[in-house]
Order: structure tokens, then sequence, then C-alpha cells
């Protein structure tokens, strides 16, 4: 799959955090890709970056398991 992804010519990763932390960091291990790390706030709602991302940079969100899809959705429009 890595090589799938560096042939998609992302910029970088954002790795949400809690359920995309392994396959987030071993996916910008195997890519070389630059990451970040992004946690959401349940109780306030909010995602809290830790180094966001250019907003011009084509990113790939990673995260092992989307149950209702807030999360991502968030994530994306944030």
């Amino acid at each position: 799959m890595s090589q799938e992804v560096r042939e998609q010519k992302y910029d970088a990763l954002v790795i949400i955090m809690r359920g995309g932390a392994l396959a987030g960091t071993q996916m910008a291990f195997l890519t070389g890709l630059p990451y970040y790390f992004l946690n959401y706030n349940r109780s306030l709602n909010i995602p809290v970056w830790f180094h966001e991302p250019q907003k011009s940079e084509r990113i790939l969100l990673i995260e092992d398991f989307a149950g209702s899809g807030r999360t991502v959705i968030i994530a994306n429009n944030s």
C-alpha cells in the first residue's frame, strides 16, 4: 500500500491519534512523507493539531477505524 500512496503524490500524512498511530507511523516510515498528528477532543468537539500542515498540502488522513466517521469528517474540514 505504501507504493500506492507514493504514486498518488501526497505531500504529507495526517495521523489521527489513538487509532491511526500505529498505521500512520508505519506509513510515514515506508513512504518517507512528512507527517502531522491530530487529536480529536471529543468533550470539546474540536481537533487539536500538533504542528498543523499547510493548507496547500495534499494530505492523506490515516485512521484505523471509522465508526460514524465523525472524527475523519472533522479532521478533513479543519
